[in-house]
């Protein structure tokens, strides 16, 4: 089960039983990404490495590099690069690769230069993937009082503007006493190690003594109001986070594989297939992100451990409906309302099953692939019923009788019948038609030099989380410089623009000489933590720290959207480290096991990703363990759901470890508060866990920060109170190691359940949802569901009535 020695078994069976629960949840750009081979570990640096404080360059070497070796830099004449190292995996293209000293220096002027710039170059031969790099450095350049964690990488590559920039080091090992440091990466370029000089000296910080965190819908919730309140929190926890925290992403893979599927204009076209019947998926999956898809008739079903669910056609389209809800219908324009489409009224969402059998007719409804000359009817229609016919969860059964409204989606009915029937397309405005194919306007094979293998990307502008998170060509989003169309989201010149209280007009933003979204897209933006960190103040920044984490089977892909935004911090000039796993971090803690309890988070690094699951490992293994999957196998529930509150804690100064003659009783596990908002006036439960000792007189003036922590999708906060047992048995169980012990916090766990809410069609008071409110503030009128306002509130409220530490500067140690 655990690694973790000091967990009583009884609590282990605590944690594993409710955080299989926690993580509860609904529902073109190269693809690249990395692994971190064994092969070819590096020669050591100079044994003086530790005291030599001067950075010498030397003699490299040019060699092949052969699948499952490395080419090393050795010898006397190598001086400061000796121990520079490429290694390549097994069943890697062989190359020749030249190690060098770079033209000059790669770090900004704000970075201490730690060993010399080091270039490895492709001499012949194709690339191998899944490179492993060593560097060495000098530690004695490393100011005192910082260590691993400050150490960073810069590097510049071979394309693009050559501008160097910060590295996210992926499976990143130190050894201070050699002096090497090396990580993973699938591209030979220049790397420099370096140290902020702010690193090991004394700063201010201002400490708001609150962090939020998260899982699935929770996570997801966690990244958008830590991001939309940045100085409310000092840690921000987006744990497997749902609908994501790439959001643009996310709309993209809603609109390219979750309703696609389906032919088009284009494919009548070309002979491919008509309009009313089904086609190949248009875009390839992402690959080596190990990204997942579906089709809107063969939505994805993972059976077996790790879900958290039942992965349900009926599922999918409550989830589904209940995130636009609270973010809006982005499918869409409608100026009348931000949930249905347009023309639909507002009495569908009480017609339930009668709808079916006579759904809302729209004419002329124009659509670029589907209906591009407005003579097709375009229908509500109902489904979510799951195959009795032996197709399997998750497919459309064209044989069963559909009884429940998707109510946020459209059909073109092909046949005239009246109804939904298999091949018939799902209508999708979301944008004006563009390509994504860079500020510079040009695809790749237009770029001057372009070869599809040995050149395929002559601008060095396409977008990769990794490598280019800056890139424009292929990152989902219209970039200026970017070609358009200015013919309005329907994507057909000449209709009818939406308006309020106007019948039979459908589209918006035509004409006005510039590229449109959909409102409501442009809404979903204003919540997306990738675009939200980009729109913070550099000292908003580094005063925030950000723990992620996502598994690489995540149904609904939570693992490519999380790398999106950490590609995104780490493009915005913020240190980064992603771990591909908790073993990766083994080494950062004591002991041989990753053990959240010992880890030396200033040594982890500021911002981390764990990123966990094995990708080789047999599929009938990943169903019997749930390795990598949305939840996780029972040891990644563990180390997921505790990791995050082991940093905090440690990270928080001035912790309070104190355990002698520290009293814990039921007054410390508070269920099902109520809590009456001020703004909605409605009221909401709320579960609190206040930490051993706090009822004893001596610390009646002790104050705690706190952690606010939100649950699954259709969770409520009763659900995980009993979590906070084994928090406790870490700050004061007589078991647990004096260097091991948690500091004591409060733990909020905060209601994010529809209240009232039920099947469809819903009652016609409360949050007007089904499952779950993901935290935010619906934008439907006569919807209690203001949830992110709600949260500030309580926030506010706790401040008022409990012992809860207050903001202040702190004097701390840069790491």
């Amino acid at each position: 089960m655990s690694n973790n020695r000091n967990t009583p078994k009884t609590l282990q069976a605590v944690a594993v039983t409710v955080a299989l629960a926690v993580a509860v949840a609904v529902v073109a750009c190269s693809d690249d990404d990395v692994t971190s081979p064994d092969a070819g570990a590096a020669d050591a640096a100079t044994p003086d490495a530790a005291q030599n404080t001067t950075i010498t360059c030397g003699t490299g070497t040019t060699a092949e590099l052969k699948a499952g070796g490395a080419v090393t830099v050795s010898g006397a004449a190598a001086r400061g690069l000796a121990g520079a190292s490429v290694a390549a995996p097994t069943g890697a293209n062989t190359a020749k690769v030249t190690i060098g000293c770079a033209k000059a220096d790669l770090v900004p002027a704000s970075f201490t230069p730690l060993g010399p710039a080091v270039s490895f170059t492709p001499t012949s031969g194709p690339q191998p993937v899944d490179l492993r790099f060593t560097l060495p450095f000098l530690p004695g350049r490393i100011p005192a009082g910082a260590g691993a964690g400050a150490v960073m990488v810069f590097w510049k590559r071979a394309i693009g503007d050559g501008t160097p920039r910060g590295l996210m080091l992926v499976d990143p090992k130190i050894d201070l006493s050699a002096g090497t440091i090396s990580f993973a990466l699938d591209e030979l370029a220049s790397f420099q190690v370096a140290v902020s000089k702010k690193a090991g000296t004394k700063v201010k910080r201002k400490f708001a003594y609150k962090a939020i965190v998260g899982f699935s819908m929770g996570g997801g919730a966690a990244g958008v109001v830590g991001l939309r309140n940045p100085d409310r929190f000092d840690f921000i926890g987006p744990l497997g986070g749902e609908p994501g925290v790439n959001l643009i992403y996310f709309l993209a893979m809603l609109e390219e594989t979750f309703m696609a599927g389906f032919c088009t204009a284009e494919d009548e076209k070309a002979g491919t297939g008509k309009i009313g019947q089904l086609c190949p998926m248009k875009r390839k999956p992402l690959a080596r992100q190990h990204e997942l898809t579906m089709t809107f008739e063969k939505m994805l079903y993972q059976k077996g451990q790790g879900v958290g669910l039942t992965l349900s056609r009926h599922l999918y389209m409550k989830g589904t409906r209940d995130i636009m809800r609270a973010y809006g219908n982005p499918a869409y324009y409608n100026p009348s309302d931000p949930y249905l489409p347009p023309g639909v009224p507002a009495t569908v969402l009480e017609a339930g099953s009668a709808l079916c059998g006579n759904p809302v007719k729209l004419e002329k409804l124009y659509d670029r692939e589907f209906n591009p000359d407005g003579t097709r009817s375009v229908i509500t229609f109902c489904d979510g019923s799951d195959s009795s016919s032996g197709l399997g969860l998750g497919m459309f059964d064209p044989k069963i009788k559909q009884t429940r409204p998707t109510q946020l989606l459209l059909a073109v009915d092909v046949n005239g019948n009246g109804k939904r029937d298999s091949g018939e397309p799902i209508v999708v405005h979301s944008r004006e038609p563009y390509s994504d194919v860079g500020a510079d306007g040009k695809a790749d094979a237009a770029e001057a030099g372009y070869d599809a293998t040995t050149n395929p990307d002559p601008a060095g502008d396409n977008y990769h989380y990794l490598k280019n998170p800056a890139g424009t060509e292929g990152n989902w989003r219209w970039d200026t410089g970017e070609p358009y169309e200015d013919v309005g989201i329907d994507g057909i010149k000449g209709t009818c623009q939406a308006k309020a209280g106007v019948a039979k007009c459908y589209d918006h933003g035509e004409g006005n000489g510039k590229f449109d979204w959909s409102p409501m897209v442009q809404r979903w933006l204003k919540h997306d933590p990738y675009t939200l960190y980009a729109g913070l103040s550099v000292a908003q920044r580094e005063r925030l720290d950000i723990w992620a984490d996502a598994g690489i089977r995540d149904f609904l892909n939570a693992h490519v959207a999380t790398n999106g935004m950490m590609g995104q911090v780490a493009g915005q000039g913020q240190p980064v480290r992603l771990y591909q796993s908790f073993k990766a971090m083994e080494t950062l803690g004591k002991g041989t096991h990753f053990d959240f309890a010992n880890v030396d988070f200033t040594n982890v690094g500021k911002n981390v990703y764990v990123r966990y699951g094995d990708p080789t490992m047999d599929p009938k293994i990943v169903e019997s363990t749930g390795d990598g999957r949305h939840v996780g196998t029972a040891t990644q529930v563990i180390n997921r759901t505790l990791t995050f509150f082991a940093m905090v804690q440690k990270r928080w100064p001035g912790g309070d470890r104190e355990t002698k003659n520290i009293k814990l009783g039921s007054d410390n596990f508070k269920k099902n508060i109520t809590f009456k908002s001020p703004s909605t006036g409605q009221d909401r439960p709320f579960s609190l866990f206040l930490p051993p000792g706090y009822f004893m007189p001596e610390n009646k003036t002790r104050t705690y920060p706190v952690i606010f922590f939100l649950h699954g999708y259709g969770q409520d906060p009763e659900d995980m109170i009993a979590l906070s047992n084994l928090f406790a048995n870490y700050m004061v169980g007589p078991k647990i190691q004096d260097e091991d012990r948690f500091a004591k916090f409060i733990i909020v766990y905060v209601d994010g359940r529809c209240r009232p809410g039920g099947k469809v069609p819903l009652k016609k008071t409360g949050d007007r949802c089904e499952q779950g409110t993901f935290y935010l503030d619906t934008p439907r009128n006569g919807s209690t569901a203001k949830m992110e306002t709600l949260l500030l509130e309580l926030s506010d409220h706790l401040d008022k009535t409990y012992r809860t530490k207050k903001p202040a500067e702190v004097e701390i140690t840069r790491y």
